[in-house]
């Protein structure tokens, strides 16, 4: 038996998450709060950050450095041409402020009794209500169908169908009988489920949890790099849903990130920015990095990434509101007809359907 050595080039196509792609994600995610306490901590551990003072409306002096910021960016992130967006100005609308909400966050209960008053018909709301009280707070369903359909008096195969109804309810996954189950629902949901992965889904967890990727490989006829690519998309997925909600007796302040108002008839979205801070960068500083031989070649290659950062941090803002206004008009052209005759005309609509038209 002869062992033979051999080069051989493969191409893949792989996604790559840069750790400034995932900074501007999570800023996208965050609430009004959030990013105020985000925008805090880079002020105080990023040099080239500082506040921007707000000028008054009579006060129409310079514009703040636009065309330089431009080409700041441009010049650190080249293969980027889309530089920023600049939602509606507080001179646009009416000067009013919303204060502060105290409110308790919504329970998973909650949250989904108010899903299923809005979807499901009349008939079935009992099922629903009881199907949902036996539902633990990581969205798994405790009971049986057999034995809820015997303690309300109807057939199992109506239970069956109402928890389906709840099982299309978000977070998606919650009244999952098993983790299966629970990840299955999620793949069906995002649109993600393929036959590979499902296979994986409902034979091979425990071997995938044990790292036993060969193992699976092998069994299911493919190769390895396979198995990675169906184990990474089951880790983008939550298998404790209902964790996402708080108990009941969680309270906390509510910000809105958007304001709809209904201005001469028509509904015009405001971006709320809350009364965080507004950044800019720091104009000393970045003078001081554009002389030559002031700084060491450490010192300003640490200068120059904390300029960099500064620089996707407001980058990362601006793509957060231009985003927020995006989707809030999209969902407010959508749903006219629930907010001018109520929630009877309140049209199904998803993340996904959402996505697509916006495009993002």
């Amino acid at each position: 038996m002869r062992l033979v050595h051999d080069i051989s080039l493969q191409q893949r196509q792989t996604l790559a998450i840069t750790p400034e792609l995932r900074q501007a994600i999570a800023i996208l995610q965050m609430s009004t709060l959030e990013l105020d306490e985000y925008l805090q901590q880079e002020l105080e551990e990023n040099p080239f950050l500082e506040l921007r003072d707000e000028p008054e409306a009579e006060e129409v002096e310079d514009k703040i450095d636009e065309d330089i910021f431009e080409a700041e960016w441009l010049d650190y992130f080249q293969d980027r041409s889309d530089v920023g967006y600049t939602g509606p100005t507080e001179k646009d609308f009416d000067t009013r402020r919303f204060d502060n909400l105290v409110t308790r966050a919504p329970s998973l209960h909650e949250h989904l009794l108010f899903q299923a008053n809005i979807t499901l018909p009349e008939e079935d709301l009992v099922a629903a209500e009881f199907l949902i009280g036996c539902i633990d707070e990581n969205g798994y369903l405790c009971v049986c169908t057999a034995e809820a359909a015997g303690s309300l008096g109807i057939s199992e195969e109506q239970v069956e169908r109402v928890l389906q109804a709840i099982q299309t309810f978000e977070p998606y996954g919650v009244g999952a009988r098993n983790l299966p189950e629970c990840l299955h629902i999620q793949l069906v949901m995002t649109g993600k489920n393929n036959p590979l992965v499902e296979v994986i889904v409902k034979n091979y967890l425990h071997d995938i949890g044990k790292g036993r990727m060969a193992k699976v490989a092998v069994r299911l006829g493919i190769n390895v790099q396979d198995v990675q690519e169906m184990m990474d998309l089951i880790r983008t997925l939550d298998p404790k849903p209902g964790r996402r909600y708080g108990s009941n007796d969680d309270v906390r302040y509510l910000v809105p990130d958007i304001i709809v108002e209904r201005i001469e008839g028509e509904y015009v979205v405001q971006v709320s920015d809350g009364k965080g801070p507004r950044l800019m960068v720091n104009k000393l500083y970045q003078n001081m990095l554009k002389q030559p031989g002031l700084f060491g070649s450490e010192a300003k290659k640490y200068l120059e990434d904390r300029f960099a950062s500064a620089l996707w941090v407001i980058r990362s803002i601006d793509n957060r509101r231009m985003t927020l206004y995006r989707v809030a008009n999209c969902i407010v052209d959508i749903q006219k007809d629930f907010l001018e005759r109520g929630v009877k005309y309140l049209k199904p609509l998803n993340l996904k359907q959402v996505a697509d038209i916006v495009g993002v």
